[in-house]
């Protein structure tokens, strides 16, 4: 009996530790794809959304690329009639002097 039970609690200890690493490498992997957002995914373009009159009709500010993705393919599904205009976000213009 005494084999039989070591080998038990040595079977149960190595699940446990297995069952650690896993869980430390999923926090590790879920901290690595949260930094990565935070770095591919800031704020980098305005976006303004005109239709063939002049006339604004939607105006984004601070978007990131995937917003980007999103606007461009909502724009191929409408009409040829709209215009949009990208910027770089954040960018300051100095006056001449």
């Amino acid at each position: 009996m005494g084999k039989l039970r070591f080998a038990a609690m040595l079977g149960k200890t190595l699940g446990y530790i297995s069952f650690g690493l896993t869980q430390t490498l999923r926090f590790t992997g879920s901290i690595a794809r949260k930094i990565s957002d935070l770095v591919q995914n800031k704020a980098q373009f305005n976006i303004t959304v005109i239709d063939k009159n002049g006339v604004v009709i939607k105006e984004y500010t601070g978007v990131t690329q995937v917003k980007v993705n999103e606007v461009m393919t909502a724009m191929h599904h409408l009409h040829d009639n709209y215009k949009v205009t990208i910027e770089e976000y954040d960018v300051t213009i100095q006056e001449p002097s």
